[in-house]
């Protein structure tokens, strides 16, 4: 294989893993925040007495 080849390989295996970890970090971010949202709905609804 000439080097050309070998250079366009290692540069599509790094971009695809770069990618694969952006898209893994989003996840976990609005993972996190909808599980800080439902801790914070769930904490209000406790405060919060029953309407009479």
């Amino acid at each position: 294989m000439s080097g050309s080849a070998l250079g366009l390989i290692e540069l599509i295996l790094v971009f695809g893993l770069l990618l694969g970890f952006g898209v893994w970090q989003l996840y976990a971010v609005r993972r996190d925040q909808r599980r800080a949202d439902e801790e914070g709905q769930r904490r209000r609804d406790e405060a919060e007495p029953p309407p009479h």
